[in-house]
């Protein structure tokens, strides 16, 4: 299953650090690794950064960004200027497209099981209306329930934030269960309500949206990389874990690096490549072979 962490999401394309990260280094440190809070954007992350004569690289270990074919337990560590752009192409710019699409062939089979009403507009559209009731469509008495619903939410967490921490523990408790029995569908008349619960559970029996997502599929992937045409790749033996985890991980490993698969060092005698294959200048004078190191 791709992950989709930011795709659909639209309040996680915010810029990726609201608040500049300081990192301190120790003067004999040459790598660092700083925990900081979950960003809008990304969610939970870490900061890396190395440090070496040529200058320093910081990278961000966090999720998979956009749309990739890693899982969403997954961690990925890229450079971290490399993130902003990762983040523009995480939507999919056909998303708009693929979920009219969807829409419709939604439609067509909630009306083959005769949960639905469809009737064409003048535009070509197509609009669905509950067996009950063939004068309001179903986006209308949708529409209403959510508004009165977001109504309601706003008005008991303005309430519960009233009462701050230091409120009376038990309106605070009545507030919070509420808010917790809040529903969209409570807001219905009982008719229509009984009708979108049949559509909601035959969706959810049918596995409808997964078929929708075969049949219309979304072929956008998330790339990184400095122009943007390298596939995300996980941390190899992080999947699962919590980032804490993976931050210790990395720190011993750090102690203890392991190049072998990057350099191409060879495990026969401890030797590498690049050992074997020294070069040689010959001294002019007496014509030995001197070793440059």
């Amino acid at each position: 299953m791709k992950s989709t962490n930011i795709a659909n999401e639209s309040a996680r394309t915010r810029k990726l650090l609201a608040k500049n990260q300081a990192l301190r280094f120790q003067p004999d440190n040459s790598a660092s690794v700083k925990t900081s809070n979950v960003n809008p954007a990304i969610g939970e992350f870490a900061s890396v950064c190395v440090v070496g004569p040529l200058g320093s690289t910081q990278y961000t270990i966090c999720r998979p960004i956009g749309i990739t074919s890693l899982e969403d337990d997954d961690w990925i560590m890229i450079p971290t200027d490399q993130v902003p752009a990762t983040l523009a192409r995480a939507r999919d710019p056909r998303a708009a497209e693929r979920s009219r699409k969807q829409a419709v062939k939604r439609l067509d089979i909630l009306a083959n099981a005769k949960l639905v009403n469809c009737t064409k507009t003048t535009d070509g559209g197509v609009v669905a209306f509950y067996p009950c009731d063939v004068k309001v469509p179903r986006n209308s008495h949708l529409n209403f329930a959510r508004s009165k619903f977001k109504a309601d939410k706003k008005l008991l967490t303005t309430e519960l934030k009233e009462l701050g921490k230091k409120g009376d523990g038990d309106a605070r408790q009545e507030i919070n269960s509420n808010l917790q029995r809040l529903n969209i569908l409570n807001y219905m008349d009982e008719d229509v309500r009984a009708a979108e619960v049949s559509i909601r559970n035959y969706i959810d029996a049918h596995d409808v949206e997964g078929a929708l997502d075969l049949e219309i599929p979304c072929t956008h992937t998330t790339f990184s990389g400095p122009f943007g045409d390298q596939e995300q790749v996980a941390i190899l033996g992080a999947k699962g874990f919590p980032l804490v985890d993976v931050l210790g991980a990395l720190n011993a490993s750090l102690h203890k690096p392991d190049l072998s698969h990057v350099l191409g060092v060879q495990n026969a005698g401890g030797k590498s490549k690049a050992s074997k294959s020294r070069r040689f200048r010959r001294n002019r004078k007496n014509k030995k072979p001197v070793v440059v190191d």
